[in-house]
């Protein structure tokens, strides 16, 4: 299955709540959730959009960028090495938004050749230059693009915090 990133929305209330939690009960917290909970995921993209969006991967997430936090977020919930759990504050959403709608996201991805992402280990190790499946993954990039960023939209129309989970 892979690696896969979910981002979820929180009130103020709840994300204190799990910020209570230790590592197991988290993680609980996270497969107990209902559907009343809005929640996107960049499936296995994470690292690309990452990738695309700064330069760099998301396992050297760049402090106080912007799109870097979008992917990852800027804090942490619970020190823990196996699960990653971040998440972004409501009030930094704005920004957040604002930073990815002046991303010319087509303009980014055509000049990021695949094999700088293969060149660079970037997870999931999919960009070998004979893979003929590139297009679709272009696509599926900029569809998980667009998601992440209509879902943010939604998240600070609606004051949530959002909690980013890697696992």
């Amino acid at each position: 299955m892979g690696m896969y990133a979910e981002y979820r929305a929180y009130s103020d209330e709840q994300l204190e709540h799990l910020k209570k939690l230790n590592i197991d009960d988290l993680v609980d917290a996270f497969e107990d959730e209902d559907d009343s909970v809005p929640v996107t995921d960049v499936d296995k993209m994470w690292d690309a959009l990452h990738f695309i969006l700064t330069g760099k991967g998301a396992g050297d997430p760049i402090e106080d960028d912007l799109l870097s936090i979008a992917i990852v977020g800027d804090q942490e919930l619970v020190d823990d090495d196996e699960l990653f759990n971040g998440y972004i504050a409501a009030g930094m959403l704005p920004k957040v938004v604002a930073a990815m709608e002046a991303v010319d996201f087509s303009a980014k991805l055509a000049e990021t050749p695949f094999s700088l992402l293969e060149k660079n280990d970037i997870y999931p190790s999919i960009w070998e230059e004979d893979n003929d499946e590139l297009e679709e993954i272009a696509e599926e990039l900029t569809e998980h693009f667009e998601s992440l960023l209509d879902f943010y939209r939604e998240c600070a129309a609606n004051k949530h915090n959002v909690v980013v989970t890697i696992c």
